[in-house]
């Protein structure tokens, strides 16, 4: 099933497993994942990366290599790997809760009061959601950014989504005392 290395190539592949650099490390367990590579010092070392290594982008490509290489991973690496998921996703974590924040501090500041006009209050919502998108595309733009704004994008979704429901469910409340006569 597995390619059968020379003594040089393994102490080669292991020394670039041991590489200081976390994208090279990367990089070889990718390619080592497309390998198929037999030895058991390779082995083992994948899953000591898999369990220990401090970047978390490593870690997971180690546990592609070894799924790919048809090693079981344990069950406290799959545990694991939530964490290594959420550091992963970090950033569009903070723009989905960035853009809850964002919004929630913005009409408790700018939103309807009692005795406002209704005037003051739709030109608020006509002018929110094009901002939105405006500075959405901006930060889409940048490639530093780009985290945050897809993690904004998901938070607009669920919120759309979330009106949607909501607004179903209150239309169907209109008609329960049509169906429902006592």
């Amino acid at each position: 099933m597995g390619r059968q290395l020379d003594e040089a190539a393994i102490l080669k592949l292991l020394a670039k497993l041991n590489n200081h650099d976390p994208a090279h490390r990367v990089d070889t367990l990718n390619a080592l994942a497309g390998l198929g590579i037999n030895d058991q010092r390779i082995r083992a070392e994948i899953k000591l990366i898999a369990k220990g290594d401090p970047d978390p982008s490593v870690r997971g490509a180690a546990r592609k290599a070894m799924r790919s290489l048809g090693m079981k991973l344990d069950v406290i690496d799959a545990v694991d790997s939530w964490g290594d998921l959420i550091i992963q996703y970090r950033d569009q974590i903070i723009g989905f809760v960035g853009w809850y924040v964002l919004n929630i501090a913005m009409w408790t500041l700018f939103g309807a009061r009692p005795g406002d006009e209704l005037g003051q209050t739709a030109l608020l919502i006509t002018l929110v959601f094009p901002i939105h998108i405006l500075i959405l595309f901006m930060l889409i733009g940048i490639k530093s950014t780009r985290k945050f704004a897809y993690g904004a994008v998901v938070a607009i979704a669920v919120n759309f989504l979330l009106s949607l429901v909501m607004g179903m469910i209150t239309n169907a409340l209109c008609f329960v005392p049509f169906i429902f006569r006592g």
